[in-house]
């Protein structure tokens, strides 16, 4: 990189990860060695914990996905195990109807 080379998006992330440009940046900047690796691990640091926060978050957020996707899954069998009920109570009262219109002809005659 110091000769000019430029880093293509995702291995300017793999080097922004693992502090190669922040050494770089400090580098030309003249600070001490010391103060460059002091640096560079409580980057190491930061990053990694980012890390995990965002591992955890993807986690959280798959779990939930699947848990929401189970009770819409059992909200819809639900829903159609109603609608099953009310069409068969639909069809016994239309027998009901039915049954008694048949009844009152009967007895009329």
């Amino acid at each position: 990189m110091n000769n000019g080379a430029q880093a293509t998006d995702s291995a300017r992330l793999l080097l922004s990860y693992d502090g190669v440009l922040l050494r770089r940046a400090l580098e030309f900047k003249n600070k001490p060695a010391a103060e460059i690796e002091q640096e560079v691990e409580k980057h190491k640091t930061i990053v990694a914990a980012r890390y995990e926060r965002r591992k955890k978050l993807r986690v959280a957020r798959a779990a939930r996905k699947v848990k929401e996707a189970e009770e819409a899954k059992k909200k819809a069998e639900q829903e159609a195990a109603a609608a099953a009920a009310a069409a068969e109570a639909a069809v016994a009262a239309e027998a009901a109807a039915a049954a008694e219109a048949t009844a009152k002809e009967e007895g009329a005659e």
